[in-house]
């Protein structure tokens, strides 16, 4: 099966509100086009099962999106280049949460870490790595 288009062309491109499915796989877009990419609000869903619901700016996850995978976690925040960048929330299914900065997808800056039993710890994140934290009760 080829892939399917359901959009406005501005001068033989996407542009405006369409959905896009690709061939045999499970992808799938539904929004905004401009010049050709997806840009504006959108859901993408991808092969894997994730599901991106948000912004988008010249084809890329750009600014506050939300980001659901099929085993229960999510993600609610800003994107730079389809990756986590600036203030985010990322919930695993197990309940551990962590709310705090992002930096090029990894944890960066002051975060907060709660665990399934409801303990916080407040730390400071280099590259996905806690540099130094205190933990507190909640």
């Amino acid at each position: 099966m080829a892939a399917a288009m359901r959009a406005s062309f501005l001068h033989g491109i996407k542009h405006g509100v369409g959905t896009y499915h690709a061939g045999n796989s499970l992808v799938l877009y539904e929004g905004q086009f401009r010049q050709d990419k997806m840009d504006g609000e959108g859901t993408y869903k991808f092969a894997d099962g994730r599901t991106f619901g948000g912004q988008w700016q010249k084809g890329h996850m750009q600014g506050d999106g939300r980001m659901s995978w099929p085993d229960g976690s999510t993600y609610h925040g800003s994107y730079k280049k389809d990756l986590r960048h600036g203030d985010g929330t990322f919930t695993w299914p197990d309940g551990r949460v962590y709310t705090g900065q992002w930096k090029s997808g990894k944890q960066d800056g002051r975060g907060t870490m709660k665990n399934a039993q409801g303990v916080s710890v407040e730390s400071e994140w280099r590259n996905g790595q806690v540099v130094s934290g205190d933990q507190t009760t909640s």
